[in-house]
């Protein structure tokens, strides 16, 4: 009985390409004999593949194994092969043990997390894990001699900017080091950002702290030289170059006068 059905699977094999090459010539048209050709092919393939099942059959996988996922069987050119892993429902997923941790690049992380700054008490967390942040306040800047009101900003290294979810405005630095202990050119460097002429006033009422080789340091590390040269900074920096127009002296000093610093901060 076995060796009968072989014999009749053979044939069928041997007659696969004949019909197909029958049917290619028929005078219906190219396209539709292909098209015909095609089902003939994918009937016999898949009468083939059912009827092997629990068997052996020599001309199909070679040397008398039995079918499996390794098993060589024809196809025809315009079949398409798919596979797929499906989930019925009701199924559980795999459990733990089964499930392998993909790789992953050295030194990174298995998920990325972005820290989240809602609060000065965040900001000094993030100094104390090496964080250069710096939370720039209205009260620091009246102290040093300019009388004003903002929200505060976050200054906080150029490379991390995007990676912080924070409630503060961001100010991104190039120069992380001077995040670590701002001190007066610091503060004159940030307001160049946001605010040239509270920038102005500052350095002129800390005129005797400004380091002029640290302001212009400062400066061009942040690619600030037009704002400094609007509210003439070369006076506290002679060695900044000047770019672009600057603001006349009598205004600058008319600013001075209208904005005089608080008691507390004489």
């Amino acid at each position: 009985m076995l060796e009968e059905q072989n014999e009749s699977r053979s044939v069928a094999l041997q007659r696969l390409p004949l019909a197909s090459r029958a049917l290619r010539n028929m005078g219906r048209g190219r396209a539709r004999a292909i098209g015909v050709a095609a089902i003939v092919d994918l009937a016999l393939v898949m009468f083939l593949i059912l009827t092997q099942i629990n068997s052996e059959i020599p001309t199909i996988g070679g040397h008398g194994r039995p079918l499996n996922i390794n098993t060589y069987t024809p196809m025809c050119r315009w079949m398409r092969v798919e596979s797929s892993l499906l989930r019925e429902p009701g199924e559980h997923p795999l459990p733990r043990e089964m499930r392998a941790i993909a790789p992953r690049a050295r030194g990174r992380p298995r998920s990325e997390y972005r820290p989240r700054v809602r609060s000065p008490e965040d900001v000094a967390r993030l100094r104390r894990h090496r964080v250069p942040a710096f939370l720039l306040t209205s009260e620091w800047v009246t102290e040093s001699g300019y009388p004003v009101s903002f929200r505060p900003w976050l200054a906080v290294p150029a490379n991390l900017a995007g990676k912080i979810v924070s409630d503060y405005r961001l100010l991104p630095v190039h120069d992380e080091e001077s995040l670590r202990a701002p001190g007066p050119v610091e503060l004159v460097t940030l307001l160049l950002r946001f605010d040239p002429l509270a920038a102005r006033v500052v350095a002129q009422r800390n005129r005797h702290r400004l380091d002029p080789n640290e302001l212009y340091r400062r400066v061009r590390n942040e690619g600030l030289e037009r704002p400094a040269t609007k509210v003439r900074l070369q006076e506290f920096a002679p060695a900044l170059p000047k770019v672009g127009e600057s603001l006349p002296r009598e205004e600058l000093r008319w600013i001075e006068r209208n904005n005089p610093p608080l008691p507390a901060a004489q």
